[in-house]
Formats: C-alpha cells, sequence, structure tokens
C-alpha cells in the first residue's frame, strides 16, 4: 500500500490513475500541486531533522500535512479505488533514474543497475538542473545484499572536479541515506583507490585489513605520491604503471612532509551511527530528501525493500512491510489491511476503513460508472 501510493504519486505514467484517486480525498491538492512525487517542496517549512526520521516515516507524514489526513489513511484511500477498478493493475514502470534529493547547489538521482537491478544502484551528483546523460559530477556504487546489508562497491569524481571535497561530501550524503532509510551506515566492499579510502577514514570508516598502510602526499601537477609506511616493502606488484596512472599516483622512496597515513586495500567498517564525523559534514550543507521518491525507488530493488520497511515499523506500530504490496493489491478490503492496531493520532484507521472509506470509493466508482455510461450513449 505505501509502495504502491509513492509510486502512484512519482511516476508520470500513472497520472491518470492518481488524478482519479484524489477524488476521495478532502482536498485534493496532490494532483493539484503537480508535484510528480516532490512533495517536499511544497511544505511551508522543511520536515524536521532532529532527530530524522525514517524514510518511510517522512513519507507518511508529509503526506499527512499536504492531506490533512493520518499518512496511511492517505495511502489506503489513493490505493483502494485503484485495486477495484483494476482486478490485476499492470505494474509500474519505474524510470531507470530517480531525482531524490538536492545537496547545496547539487541534484541527488539513484540509477538502477541493467545487470543487477535486484541487488545493485548507484547515487549520481550533478549540478543543479543539469541531470543530462553523461553530465554527472560524482557517482557512488552500492549493492545491498540479501541479508539487507548495503556496501558502497566504488565511488568517483570527475577529473575537473576533484579536490572540492566531493569525495567527502558525497559519502557523507549516502552513508545518511542509508541511514534514513535502512537505520545504518554502510560498509564497503574491497577498496583499491587510496583518495577513497583516506576519504573513507577521514569520515570516521575503519580498515578491516591493515596490511598496506601508506603515506599519501600532493604532489606536482595534480599527481599524489604514495609510499608503503615501511619503505622497503615495493607497491607496484599492487599498484602497476597503469593504475597509478589512471588514478593519478605516483610511487616515491620517501614521504615527504605533511604526507597522511591511510590504509589502502581493505574493506571499511563504518562508525557508530549518529553524530561523528558524517554528520559533521553534512553540518552548513542544505539538503532535502524526497521522501516519496525514494519509497518508489527502493520498493522495486528486491534486497532493499524488505529492509526499508523492518527499520520504518518500529516508528509504525508495527506495519508489517511483506504485506505492502507495489502494485495495490494488498488494499483490497479492509479486513486484509496490516495495521497491527495502530492508532494515527486522533483519526483511527479503523475508522477510516469502516463505512467513511466504503462511502467514498462507492461514491467514486458510481459517479466513474455514471460518467462512463454517458460518453458510451
Amino acid at each position: 500500500m505505501i509502495s504502491y501510493t509513492s509510486s502512484l504519486i512519482s511516476y508520470k505514467c500513472a497520472e491518470e490513475r492518481l488524478i482519479n484517486a484524489t477524488s476521495l480525498l478532502p482536498s485534493p491538492n496532490i494532483t493539484s500541486l503537480n508535484c510528480r512525487g516532490l512533495l517536499e517542496k511544497h511544505l511551508q517549512s522543511p520536515p524536521p531533522t532532529t532527530p530524522p526520521a525514517p524514510i518511510v516515516s517522512q513519507f507518511l507524514s508529509t503526506l499527512s500535512t499536504l492531506t490533512s489526513l493520518p499518512g496511511l489513511s492517505t495511502c489506503l484511500l489513493l490505493s483502494s479505488p485503484t485495486r477495484l477498478l483494476h482486478s490485476r493493475p499492470t505494474p509500474f514502470t519505474p524510470p531507470k533514474r530517480s531525482l531524490i534529493g538536492t545537496l547545496s547547489t547539487f541534484d541527488c538521482a539513484l540509477l538502477r543497475d541493467r545487470s543487477s537491478p535486484e541487488s545493485r544502484f548507484s547515487l549520481l551528483l550533478s549540478d543543479e538542473g543539469d541531470r543530462k546523460k553523461g553530465k554527472k559530477i560524482g557517482r557512488v556504487l552500492a549493492e545491498i545484499d540479501e541479508e539487507g546489508v548495503i556496501y558502497v562497491r566504488g565511488m568517483h569524481v570527475v577529473e575537473e572536479r576533484r579536490g572540492e571535497g566531493l569525495s567527502t561530501l558525497l559519502i557523507s550524503f549516502f552513508s545518511h541515506f542509508c541511514f534514513r532509510t535502512f537505520g545504518y551506515y554502510p560498509r564497503t566492499t574491497l577498496m583499491k583507490k587510496p583518495l577513497i579510502c583516506l576519504s573513507l577514514e577521514s569520515l570516521g570508516f575503519t580498515a578491516d585489513f591493515k596490511k598496506f598502510p601508506v603515506y599519501l602526499n600532493r604532489g606536482e601537477r595534480g599527481v599524489t605520491t604514495m609510499v608503503h609506511e615501511n619503505h622497503v616493502i615495493d607497491l607496484r606488484p599492487q599498484f602497476p604503471y597503469t593504475v597509478c596512472r589512471a588514478q593519478g599516483l605516483s610511487l616515491v622512496k620517501e614521504r615527504g612532509e605533511g604526507a597522511r597515513r591511510v590504509h589502502v586495500l581493505s574493506e571499511f567498517t563504518p562508525p557508530e551511527v549518529g553524530g561523528g564525523r558524517i554528520e559533521e559534514r553534512l553540518e552548513g550543507e542544505d539538503f532535502t530528501l524526497y521522501s516519496a521518491r525514494i519509497v518508489a525507488f527502493i520498493s522495486t530493488v528486491e534486497n532493499a525493500r524488505k529492509p526499508m520497511f523492518e527499520y520504518a515499523s518500529k516508528e509504525m506500530g508495527g506495519y508489517e512491510y511483506e504485506n505492502d504490496a507495489t502494485d495495490g493489491t494488498d488494499a483490497t478490503d479492509a479486513s486484509a489491511l496490516p495495521f497491527g492496531g495502530m492508532s494515527c493520532g486522533a483519526f483511527k484507521m479503523q475508522q477510516l476503513a469502516g463505512g467513511e472509506q466504503q462511502r467514498r470509493i462507492a461514491a467514486f466508482l458510481a459517479e466513474k460508472a455514471e460518467s462512463e455510461g454517458g460518453a458510451n450513449k
């Protein structure tokens, strides 16, 4: 239900269904705003960031603010008529790329992986308003396994934008995104690029494998010099000429003044959630997460959907995430709704799921049947 509603609001291909469904709302401003999933843009004040709520909770809270109904009530009303009108609704074809937030002067988007869409995706950073293919300035490659553990597989910043601190900004923003969506910061797979390792350690990540401590220093013409802590050890087997050339590295014999120590060729464990250098890096940065877009996107990543709702369930009174279908098929009738006895403020879901909901849906269907009958005369 929540997954389906987020898709209904976010995808262009769902606009007709959304227009029909919002006639059941007291004030159908979700349609009139023409927000296309960017709900937070239309709030008078941004959602609170302290304490940071799970992204699903933010989505429901934002829906509640815009519709003057509890968030789950809105999801129920938006998904029920669609389910009744389409016995087997055609599943949405999610876009390959979806704008999910802004960070300072940058746009942030999620991109599906063609080869492994069930477990892999990327976070893209581009200049605001310039999201054309090939125009990205930074990218984080991510993967989430069957156990729900998310990993950073790699990162890239275009050469002309290096030296601006974008590496730590990207990692911090992605870590915050993971925390808000899944409840924890990401681990990493084996990291081979020394400068990425340096960014990770500067944010509090710790190396799991400490056989290759090296010293990095800024050399001439933007080249980074590198030497093993034990100067006798030769790094050329791990960093041959082609790799050094691609990464702008130069292997030297002396570390020089101002060199920084870092572990390379290792997986990294994130710091404890909350505060710390990751959140400190984001202090002063103006950023927004579009909750509807994120819920819609993550709901279609097979390995990511379950941990997203598991984390949010703590704030949602035991909502049964496994019953939350992406095509609306869980909203057939009130008895099938997995509320777990939860009350949404003063407006209880049982009340909405009873006569009031049925009255609105019946009126909606009668009106639609009458209009279709008149059109056929």
